[in-house]
């Protein structure tokens, strides 16, 4: 049985950090200890002690919410643990390594340079120097030199599939647009688009602050579903579409990860608004090409892209595989 100490800023709020704790969670033969920062659950001599006996330990980070750990809030206890070669980091921070925006990262200019993405300083060198290996939620291809840098995208919880004993082949609504904001991306420009299609008849939903047992049904009752990019370029939305078979229009992304989606296979892509609405009207003419797309999106997410399919792939590099073939002994 493996054992793994994890150390968290403020719990298991932030995405990242609910995902692998889910997976973990699920997993057989782990056993987890949790460190909470913000609750202080261990003392800092218990943490030592149980260092001493575990085979891992995680250290969570994310974007500054909740209540917040300081940034480097493991630096001194990593030293005195003094076990590098077990320790890794994972990144759940969009922004840049101090999980803050800079004043660059408005979304204004996101909006017009996408790579201000990418927030300085990017790596936190502190932690690189602790750990041995990086996992970063937003990995550029040039982040790939640094020889402990891993992709780690956000993946499918558990409780995002909610539609796994039904096979829909007809649909009540054509679009689902559902965003809390619509300040970064292409989040605006997609659900004027929506809006548009519902004003020459298409019966679209767009809105946000749904109750989740209703934005659910929505979704896995829409032949489409739009996810566009949040703070960065991955967003929560994308998952909980194509975890219930319904077929999800994503905004490209820049980022690096391993097993993709192929556009117009397991998910629909586009990078500007005329690509979004010329696909949009295409496939609402087309819908048993949705029902198709859904259905082959959900079992790509079945096979590379749960929180329990991270936790293996987390364990596997851990173990000496490479990132973008971790998992292909599943295929």
């Amino acid at each position: 049985m493996k054992q793994i100490l994890a150390i968290y800023p403020n719990g298991e709020k932030d995405t990242i950090a609910g995902l692998i704790s889910d997976g973990l969670k699920n997993t057989k033969n782990i056993q987890v200890f949790k460190y909470d920062y913000s609750l202080k659950n261990y003392t800092e001599e218990e943490i030592i002690a149980l260092s001493k006996k575990i085979d891992y330990i995680f250290v969570f980070w994310c974007k500054y919410q909740y209540n917040h750990a300081p940034f480097g809030f493991t630096l001194d206890l990593l030293d005195k643990i003094n076990k590098p070669k077990i320790v890794a980091y994972i990144d759940g921070s969009e922004y840049n390594s101090t999980g803050k925006p800079t004043r660059q990262q408005k979304s204004d200019n996101l909006k017009r340079d996408p790579l201000l993405c990418r927030g300085e300083p990017w790596i936190d060198e502190e932690m690189y120097k602790r750990c041995n290996w990086y996992f970063k939620r937003e990995t550029y291809k040039e982040d790939l030199i640094r020889e402990k840098i891993t992709p780690l995208l956000v993946s499918s919880k558990n409780t995002y599939f909610q539609n796994e004993e039904n096979n829909l082949i007809t649909k009540k609504y054509d679009m689902f647009c559902s965003f809390s904001h619509v300040s970064t991306g292409l989040r605006l420009e997609t659900q004027d688009i929506c809006q548009k299609l519902l004003n020459e008849g298409y019966n679209n939903v767009i809105g946000g602050d749904f109750p989740y047992t209703q934005y659910m049904d929505y979704i896995i009752n829409s032949y489409i579903g739009i996810s566009a990019w949040g703070a960065g370029n991955s967003c929560r939305r994308m998952w909980e579409i194509m975890s219930n078979k319904t077929c999800c229009f994503v905004q490209k992304k820049q980022i690096e990860f391993p097993n993709i989606f192929e556009d117009g296979i397991s998910y629909v892509e586009y990078s500007t608004p005329k690509e979004f609405e010329e696909k949009a009207r295409y496939y609402l003419n087309n819908k048993e090409k949705c029902i198709e797309i859904g259905q082959k999106g959900y079992e790509h997410i079945k096979k590379y892209h749960t929180s329990t399919k991270r936790v293996e792939y987390i364990l596997k590099i851990l173990e000496g595989s490479n990132w973008k073939t971790a998992l292909n002994s599943n295929s």
